[in-house]
């Protein structure tokens, strides 16, 4: 960002950066956090206090010379803004870093030598195999192995076999995290077409809507989960997606609310979830948003 900038080309140059993150093949929890800091940091750089410091640290070598000129208030706002990062950092889930450390760390994942040969080594193994439910169960074991290349290879000659809706979710499933949001929503859409109905295609809509939301899409997302819980409304996946839906659109009220409700049907992945949701709105800035959060969390491990 150059010194000097508006606040309209901060917020111009933010949108570009959304939209980069919303095309590169990454791993959805990584495009998540790249947009929330990408939020705070479009904040940061638009309110003038926080603008004065980072020009000045920008400018200068020695960073505690920068501390030493602020004035209280600059630096009250300085530890302020350090202590909502820590608190955000802490609140990364404990399984993300080593999640993330097995998938894309960068674009182009599969493009990667070493993915390229994984991926040609499976599908050349799968390419032996006709029995789609030993493809489907291959794929979903490597998945959960943590190797979305050879899950990948397996994913797709599962669907090859024959293109049936739960082999089209698989694949669909591991197309996003591998990176790959383009070829996983086509996936997924096409078995919503084989079956439309939500009741009889839950897992369907849900993987379709968690494809939605790495893309930032989130209206969407939560409009395919509303579709699920019409038509059942115990279904915890769907609640959980309609919560995080609402969080990526700032509802952090409404959110709470989805987690209530899902909260006796999947007591930890309500913790959890709201433990994303105070991190994700200490990011945006979201004062209001954090105490909805907080008040949640406390009642959830209250009642545990």
């Amino acid at each position: 960002m150059r010194p000097g900038a508006t606040c309209e080309a901060v917020k111009a140059g933010a949108e570009a950066r959304r939209a980069t993150l919303r095309q590169t093949p990454m791993p959805q929890d990584r495009r998540r956090e790249e947009l929330t800091w990408c939020d705070h940091a479009e904040r940061v750089l638009c309110d003038a206090g926080l603008r004065r410091d980072w020009e000045r640290a920008r400018t200068t070598t020695a960073a505690p010379a920068v501390v030493q000129h602020l004035s209280r208030t600059e630096a009250k706002n300085k530890a302020e803004r350090d202590a909502r990062l820590a608190q955000a950092a802490a609140d990364r889930p404990p399984y993300l870093d080593a999640y993330l450390s097995t998938r894309a760390s960068a674009p182009g994942f599969l493009a990667v030598p070493a993915q390229e040969e994984a991926l040609a080594a499976a599908a050349r193994e799968a390419a032996r195999v006709t029995d789609q439910a030993g493809c489907i169960d291959r794929a979903l074991a490597l998945r959960q192995g943590g190797q979305p290349a050879p899950a990948l290879a397996w994913a797709r000659r599962a669907a090859a076999i024959r293109p049936s809706a739960h082999a089209l979710n698989v694949l669909g499933t591991v197309e996003r995290e591998a990176g790959d949001l383009a070829a996983s929503e086509r996936s997924l859409r096409a078995s919503l077409a084989r079956e439309p109905n939500p009741l009889r295609n839950a897992p369907g809509h849900v993987a379709l809507a968690a494809t939605l939301r790495a893309e930032g899409r989130a209206a969407e997302a939560l409009d395919l989960a509303d579709r699920v819980l019409e038509s059942d409304p115990e279904d915890r996946y769907a609640h959980r997606t309609r919560a995080g839906a609402l969080a990526d659109l700032g509802r952090a009220d409404e959110a709470v609310r989805a987690l209530d409700a899902s909260q006796p049907l999947d007591p930890q992945g309500a913790l959890e979830l709201v433990r994303q949701l105070r991190a994700q709105r200490v990011a945006a800035g979201d004062r209001r948003g954090v105490a909805v959060a907080e008040d949640a969390l406390r009642h959830l491990e209250e009642g545990r």
